[in-house]
């Protein structure tokens, strides 16, 4: 039996009410987030009797002598965590991690900078970067990190690869182990294709994926962060100064019912198998739609976007490439979608060759690629929340439940901040 305590917002065997979701932002603001972690503890739990823990971001949540004494290791799954506005929260890890006497294991971490980094010159993060991956290296073997641009900005701080790192990539392309199979698709007016989009994207790239939305009639915008929940669920506006796929429950897209959100992954990856396509500059979105077995082409803007998508061979256009004359069917037919299956192996082989390093025990120890695991099973045991549909297909006694259901969630929040000003996430 392992006891696996990690950095998360919650289980996926947890199922909170959008409300709470909302009010203490389990999903780490992106839902996102949860891919990579069902990824690592599918890996990693061996057994039924395998018990895991969330810190529900909290790293606080329990104290380290408890930690020390009643869990096996500490597994800390990142995004792209090294990064100027992460600098505190690394901080944060790196002192909990120096007062761990158990094994600490980062199973993947990537690097957030432009397109093209530049490696001559230091970034605000170097030093607390530094900190936290020596910290993490005397409890274990070495870090796993996403591509190969993280590793270049890792070896200019001194690290070496083999050594203290190795590439992995992202762990959430294991859920499936060896299993992948993705077909070139044939698009029409008919096709069901699923979009996503980010305020980071470029203007030219938002636009140009509210344009292509219009080319088929059954399609979907799948909604990943806090704001799009909010939006979607409760009718809030998704204040921006910018173009972006929808705005109001006045706008075309709510009225049409065409919105999506996805609180766990997998109901996510249930709507996307049926898909024709998904389309986008959401990483894990386009991600969840390759595990699904659903052809995914994403659009690239900086540096943790290219390297996954060079690692995993995923099928990707730089935004720069983008030209509104081109239809969708044009992009596509570009495209190899097969490409990623042939480099799977590979790259599982390379992940189970990390974890082997580290010493973890996971289950694809030697040479096992079980189709159901134990993570399988539990999931299956979970009453997991359906897709969130837009407020605008609510009946009103459907709106005064969601409006209930957050505000009830929010009344608890202020209290616990009132009774406790210091407490954090939990």
């Amino acid at each position: 039996m392992s006891r696996i305590y990690y950095r998360g917002g919650m289980s996926p065997f947890e199922t909170f009410s959008p409300g709470y979701i909302l009010t203490h932002n389990v999903i780490g603001t992106n839902v996102g987030n949860f891919l990579y972690l069902n990824g690592v503890l599918r890996s990693l739990m061996i057994d039924d009797n395998t018990v895991i823990q969330a810190n529900y971001y909290n790293t606080n949540y329990y104290k380290p002598e408890y930690v020390n004494e009643n869990f096996d290791c500490f597994v800390i799954p990142l995004a792209d965590a090294f990064r100027e506005n992460f600098v505190n929260e690394l901080n944060e890890l790196t002192s909990f991690v120096k007062k761990l006497k158990i094994p600490c294991y980062v199973i993947g971490v990537g690097l957030k900078e432009s397109y093209e980094p530049d490696f001559s010159q230091p970034k605000p993060q170097d030093e607390a970067v530094k900190k936290f991956v020596t910290a993490v290296l005397e409890k274990s073997n070495c870090i796993g990190v996403r591509g190969e641009l993280t590793g270049k900005y890792l070896e200019t701080l001194g690290f070496a690869e083999g050594r203290d790192f190795m590439v992995i990539g992202c762990p959430s392309m294991y859920m499936k182990g060896k299993r992948l199979h993705i077909q070139n698709p044939k698009l029409d007016v008919n096709s069901k294709v699923c979009f996503n989009s980010n305020v980071a994207a470029s203007v030219p790239t938002r636009k140009f994926i509210k344009l292509k939305m219009k080319e088929f009639e059954n399609h979907y915008f799948i909604g990943q962060v806090v704001n799009e929940l909010r939006s979607i669920y409760l009718g809030a506006p998704y204040e921006y100064k910018i173009e972006y796929n929808f705005r109001n429950v006045t706008d075309k897209i709510y009225q049409d019912g065409r919105l999506r959100f996805f609180c766990n992954v997998p109901k996510w990856m249930e709507f996307l198998n049926d898909s024709d396509l998904t389309f986008g500059s959401r990483l894990h979105g386009n991600i969840a739609a390759v595990l699904a077995g659903t052809p995914a082409l994403l659009v690239t803007k900086d540096s943790r976007t290219r390297e996954l998508a060079e690692y995993h061979h995923l099928n990707a256009i730089h935004e720069s490439k983008l030209n509104e004359k081109l239809t969708l069917q044009d992009l596509v037919e570009q495209q190899d979608f097969t490409q990623i299956e042939k480099y799977q192996k590979q790259n599982l082989d390379r992940y189970v060759a990390f974890l082997k390093k580290n010493d973890i025990p996971n289950i694809f120890m030697d040479g096992e690629d079980p189709q159901e695991t134990a993570f399988d099973r539990k999931i299956k045991q979970t009453d997991l929340l359906e897709g969130i549909v837009p407020v605008s297909q609510c009946s009103l006694e459907e709106i005064a439940e969601r409006n209930r259901d957050y505000y009830k969630k929010r009344e608890l929040k202020i209290r616990k901040l009132q009774q406790n000003p210091l407490a954090k996430k939990s």
